[in-house]
């Protein structure tokens, strides 16, 4: 099944939308396929992007549509951001598939993954290399998924994708540290020895003191569930089943959908089904997870509705 995501709001973190291909002015983009990087080459698309903001808070950014006619799904491609802020480019690398379907995030992780996998691009390519680095990396660097896309809680590249600086998905204390990095990014001075250190040497270790008198913070993560479905299914008709979750260290025990208006249902077990007819082209609501104590989780719903095409029948005269 094919997703596509268009979300213009991802509830906490405020994500623009931009149509890569389009012309804007502001911040310089460029993407090339990861093949021809630092080649003399035409790149796929070469804009201007209207924003006011340095490329650091850019936020959350998807391919339009006329950008993904260009992608190929099995071929990566690399992202260069260039502002009047900084002395240095920013840089994302990512796949075809991944671009269709999937907002990214420019920021010190893409870069130091980029700088880290440098080797692996231009004439010296080569795709499987390429995954085992850029996962590698992200199990190096994120401790625990700050997403969980189409219910899988492995961490891999997508993380890095996804991670905003302030979220605490990373590991901590690291010498220097994230916005250290950014720093050095902006002034052009982090070097490959840096970022390899960042990534690959052995994390600090610092002494907390904790008041056992206080109550422990629970760490809750945010689900993302996208579907897309058939304007023609049948009420009754199953969408999909989340994956058993906890909140913090206590089981799911129910799960609800916040709002009265939304066509679906969800039952205690995660399963959620079509309730009544469909009217809307799409469909965003926020559903909890929640616990004996109060506990909750959110979980964030995009659910395409696509159009099927009806058969012709042609009566055959008599």
């Amino acid at each position: 099944m094919r997703y596509r995501f268009k979300t213009v709001t991802l509830l906490l973190l405020f994500i623009y939308q931009l149509n890569l291909h389009a012309t804007i002015n502001g911040i310089q983009l460029e993407i090339v396929e990861a093949s021809q990087y630092g080649t003399v080459h035409i790149p796929l698309v070469n804009k201007r992007l209207d924003i006011t903001t340095n490329m650091f808070q850019l936020g959350y950014m998807q391919a339009g549509k006329s950008t993904t006619r260009l992608l190929n799904d099995n071929s990566y491609y690399v992202i260069t951001l260039k502002d009047k802020y900084s002395k240095a480019p920013l840089h994302i690398i990512t796949n075809g598939a991944y671009m269709k379907k999937r907002p990214y995030n420019a920021g010190v992780l893409t870069e130091v993954s980029f700088i880290l996998s440098k080797d692996l691009l231009g004439p010296n390519y080569n795709k499987k290399a390429l995954d085992n680095r850029l996962n590698t990396i992200a199990k190096k660097v994120i401790k625990r998924k700050g997403f969980v896309l189409d219910n899988k809680s492995t961490i891999d590249y997508t993380d890095i994708l996804l991670y905003k600086n302030g979220t605490h998905v990373v590991y901590k204390p690291y010498d220097p540290d994230i916005l250290t990095l950014e720093k050095m990014i902006k002034e052009n001075k982090l070097s490959y020895q840096e970022a390899h250190h960042f990534v690959y040497d052995k994390r600090e270790k610092r002494v907390v003191k904790h008041n056992s008198k206080k109550k422990k913070v629970k760490t809750l993560y945010r689900l993302i569930v996208f579907k897309h479905i058939p304007n023609n299914m049948s009420l009754g008709t199953e969408i999909t089943i989340l994956k058993p979750l906890r909140v913090g260290s206590a089981p799911v025990d129910g799960f609800e959908i916040l709002g009265d208006s939304m066509p679906f249902r969800i039952d205690n077990q995660g399963k959620v089904t079509l309730a009544r007819a469909l009217t809307q082209t799409r469909y965003s609501f926020n559903a909890v997870a929640h616990t004996k104590d109060g506990d909750s989780n959110i979980i964030e719903f995009n659910i395409i509705i696509d159009p099927v095409k009806e058969k012709k029948f042609y009566k055959v005269p008599e």
